[in-house]
């Protein structure tokens, strides 16, 4: 998979993970409300700080907030990063994917260390999902990213 193929596909999962319809079937222990369930996804993305696509733990905890879909395209970019780093053995050239510095759920540059979130609203879509916005308040990294461990 080509470099730009790899940060096409990134931007559009991106795209999927912040826009996908709240109505979709969801295991029964996520709260049925778009309010509670967004409330309760941020306060797990505040607490972990996770930069890049999830990954181990991190990936565990998210998953049921994603579509069988959204989780798919994950696995796709990570298997293009990983073929990348492959092709790349030893340099230290930077990755040609900006999904790399970003945070899924926050954004990218200082948006990936969200510390504290607001809910600002909700609104029903015509399609019957809901749109819900939330303002996040940046933080400092933590101190155990310097572990160079990607995935």
């Amino acid at each position: 998979m080509t470099p730009l193929r790899c940060i096409i596909l990134l931007q559009f999962t991106t795209t999927l993970a912040l826009g996908q319809p709240i109505h979709q079937r969801k295991p029964a222990s996520l709260p049925k409300q778009p309010e509670a369930l967004v409330r309760s996804l941020y306060q797990k993305v505040a607490a972990r700080q996770t930069v890049g696509i999830p990954h181990g733990a991190d990936m565990k905890i998210f998953a049921p907030y994603l579509s069988k879909t959204l989780r798919h395209r994950i696995q796709l970019a990570r298997a293009c990063g990983n073929d990348w780093f492959r092709q790349h053995p030893g340099r230290s050239l930077k990755p040609p994917f900006v999904w790399l510095e970003a945070g899924l759920f926050s954004g990218a540059n200082e948006r990936t260390d969200p510390n504290a979130f607001v809910i600002e609203k909700a609104q029903s879509e015509k399609d019957g999902s809901f749109r819900v916005f939330v303002r996040l308040r940046g933080g400092k990294p933590p101190s155990n990213r310097g572990s160079g461990k990607l995935w």
